[in-house]
């Protein structure tokens, strides 16, 4: 029947999403739904994407619940998805992609409220993580936990990693990393990442990693590390076992690393809560664009789309500097 096609299009078009995102936009329209409540609109969903209860929504987020522009713009997504989902027009956008007007007006205002309270996650570039390194000598949470983390750390700097990607809450072997999912030699390794935010089809992505021969060479601690995990762990060495596991048998979690690279962060001295997990990625890009690494390089190693690695990459005033330097000689 065609209301089993209706039923049938409208999986097709959530499965387009990565469940992560799938999630994001839930939570964007809860949040509309909420806004709608507290308003008294009482008029049913779909008639409600106007331009000017949009407006009152993104108010609502700003001023009602101090909401981050970044979440804003992502609840904004969820409705212009849902829009186009159930078959009605872009109610955010022109025809040429650019926002509309009052919804441009509106998202800058509210991006000049976050930067008066907003704390920005800061980066953890390759002089922090060598310095986090060599304090993670086997003596600090003990030579088990030290391995663990400078094999986890390295492998998330260099593959540009999200936090969710090598921690998890609850293991899943057919979506998280498994130790079938790396293969290692004496110069390289893979992971195999078999679910991840931007390959939607969930093909499968190749994450690459080389010996540097210093203290980040993330080969030498993915050896270190397994070598210690087959000691200690020689009846957790299936295929199908996690990867990175705890002293306590238990998958790594996303929680435990936080807190436990925050503790190393606080050793010398540093606000570690201004570090997360995802300050590695954040550290990664900006590390690589020092480098002088093509942008085109920096969006493959970092696997995003479109500018998104822009957010990533901050810019010191010597590198810009330098830049009116090579471009005068041109």
């Amino acid at each position: 029947s065609f209301n089993f096609i209706k039923k049938l299009t409208r999986r097709y078009w959530l499965l387009s999403l990565a469940p992560s995102t799938r999630r994001a936009y839930a939570t964007g329209l809860r949040v509309f739904q909420q806004f709608l409540f507290f308003s008294s609109i009482k008029r049913l969903l779909h008639q409600c994407f106007d331009e000017q209860t949009i407006q009152h929504f993104i108010s609502y987020c700003v001023g009602v619940l101090h909401i981050r522009s970044s979440s804003i713009r992502s609840y904004l997504a969820a409705i212009r998805y849902y829009c186009l989902m159930i078959g009605r027009t872009d109610p955010l956008r022109r025809s040429n992609g650019t926002w509309n007007f009052s919804v441009s007006t509106l998202l800058k205002t509210a991006e000049k409220f976050n930067s008066q309270s907003q704390h920005h996650r800061l980066p953890i570039c390759s002089k922090l993580l060598s310095r986090i390194s060599h304090k993670l000598n086997g003596s600090f949470f003990g030579i088990y936990w030290d391995s663990l983390l400078r094999a986890s750390l390295c492998c998330a700097f260099y593959g540009f990693l999200r936090l969710g990607e090598f921690t998890v809450n609850k293991f899943n072997a057919s979506r998280n990393l498994t130790l079938s999912d790396m293969h290692i030699n004496r110069n390289s390794a893979t992971f195999l990442l078999k679910r991840s935010k931007t390959d939607r089809c969930n093909y499968g992505v190749y994450i690459r990693y080389y010996r540097t021969n210093n203290c980040l060479c993330p080969i030498n601690h993915l050896h270190t590390y397994i070598k210690h995990r087959s000691k200690l762990f020689g009846h957790l060495s299936s295929n199908s076992s996690p990867l990175f596991i705890m002293p306590t048998g238990r998958t790594l979690t996303r929680t435990e690393f936080v807190k436990r690279l925050r503790e190393v962060i606080s050793s010398f001295g540093i606000n570690s809560p201004l570090y997360s997990g995802h300050s590695l990625r954040i550290g990664a890009a900006s590390t690589a664009a020092k480098a002088g690494l093509p942008i085109y390089l920096i969006k493959i190693l970092g696997r995003w789309s479109l500018e998104a690695y822009r957010r990533y990459i901050s810019v010191s005033s010597s590198t810009i500097s330098n830049a009116f330097v090579l471009m005068s000689k041109i």
